[in-house]
């Protein structure tokens, strides 16, 4: 049975599994690198007569962003899960600049194979002198 004024389809949404911060959503495997930066943010509410308006803004507030593909997208992140999301996202650089230096060694020796068999197939359509 549902509270007064909640509909079924509200009750579901507002089963505890369903309910949870978009920082523990995102980052929830502590060990798990995840991409971007976490940032610092100070932000206007937009209240007229707020301290805000008077050069005071609210905050810090802190986000991790990144780039997805050519999106770039932004979730807040808890204050006191500020320094394990910051550690996720450093591993992730960390791995990020290792698969690169991989990829760059696994081209140059993909060039070199392929100068190798051009050279191999040469060698076997000349003629002997």
């Amino acid at each position: 049975m549902n509270p007064p004024g909640i509909s079924s389809s509200h009750s579901e949404l507002l089963r505890p599994e369903r309910i949870g911060t978009a920082s523990s959503e995102v980052a929830g495997d502590p060990a798990e690198p995840l991409p971007g930066i976490v940032c610092s943010q100070f932000i206007q509410c937009g209240k007229p007569n707020c301290r805000c308006r008077k050069g005071m803004p609210h905050g810090p507030y802190f986000y991790r962003i990144w780039r997805d593909g050519r999106t770039v997208k932004k979730v807040y992140v808890r204050a006191q899960d500020v320094t394990r999301v910051r550690g996720q996202c450093d591993r992730y650089g960390v791995l990020d600049e290792e698969l690169r230096a991989l990829r760059a060694r696994r081209l140059a020796y993909t060039a070199r194979l392929w100068t190798q068999i051009r050279r191999s197939r040469r060698l076997r359509e000349e003629p002997p002198k």
